[in-house]
């Protein structure tokens, strides 16, 4: 599981590094100078959380493999085969103020 990765992330080296001493990532403001001076027990449960769901996703993953392939295999339907959508669909919605959202008893 340390070594997963979505869109070149590694799942868990990332989110280790947030909840270390020296931290990581952009800081944005004061609050991100806040650390943690030691591990928690909640860090040990959010950890075990992450990977119990790690690895109900990588134990999927034949499977989806399997779904693509068959997906990819079928026939597609070319654009003109789609309904046509009503003109006015294609405007903007109307825009609408506050009070129009609520009714005179200001309940929606």
């Amino acid at each position: 599981m340390y070594e997963f990765e979505v869109s070149g992330l590694k799942v868990v080296p990332s989110w280790l590094k947030y909840r270390m001493k020296q931290g990581a990532g952009k800081k944005s403001s004061p609050l991100d100078a806040l650390r943690p001076v030691h591990w928690t027990s909640q860090f040990t449960t959010e950890l075990l959380e992450l990977l119990w769901v790690l690895e109900e996703t990588v134990k999927y993953y034949p499977e989806q493999k399997r779904l693509l392939k068959a997906v990819v295999a079928t026939d597609c339907f070319q654009a003109a085969e789609l309904p046509t959508v009503p003109d006015e669909m294609h405007k903007p919605p109307k825009k609408s103020t506050n009070h129009e959202l609520f009714d005179s008893n200001g309940s929606r």
